[in-house]
């Protein structure tokens, strides 16, 4: 694969986790802990911005559209409202290391190109605080 074609697909995974957020936050039972997973939609929609303009950077242009994020989805298209904030929680978390892999990823596949490999590492940094937040949650829901 191309740094391009790693960083689009990446693209659409940070862009998929957008949409997964938007639906969790509007499930979520708990009001007091949405602003949480506001603050990780919003690391998210960060990552998006850096990553098309590093692929316009490239002379690329940025996909619009983003894949399925995994699971949670699935899970709300089935029927969003059966889904209690627990379950929403570990869906998020597990999606959430699925990016740090991304990342993982792309620094290893990348190492020739130091432009790419200078921010696969801050994403990456970026990708491990937003579980972080999501872990917490997890924590404390139970």
């Amino acid at each position: 694969m191309t740094a391009n074609s790693d960083l689009t697909k990446i693209l659409c995974a940070e862009m998929s986790a957008v949409e997964t957020y938007n639906q969790a936050i509007e499930t979520f039972h708990h009001d007091d802990d949405k602003l949480q997973l506001e603050i990780a939609r919003d690391c998210h929609v960060q990552r998006v911005d850096t990553l098309a303009g590093k692929l316009y950077e490239m002379g690329g242009s940025p996909t619009e559209s983003s894949g399925v994020w995994g699971k949670f989805s699935r899970v709300l298209d089935a029927g969003g409202e059966k889904v209690t904030d627990k379950m929403a929680v570990a869906l998020l978390e597990e999606g959430e290391e699925r990016g740090i892999q991304q990342y993982r990823d792309l620094l290893e596949t990348t190492k020739a190109i130091p432009d790419i490999q200078n921010l696969a590492s801050q994403l990456l940094a970026q990708q491990e605080e937003t579980q972080r937040i999501v872990k917490a949650l997890q924590k404390k829901i139970g």
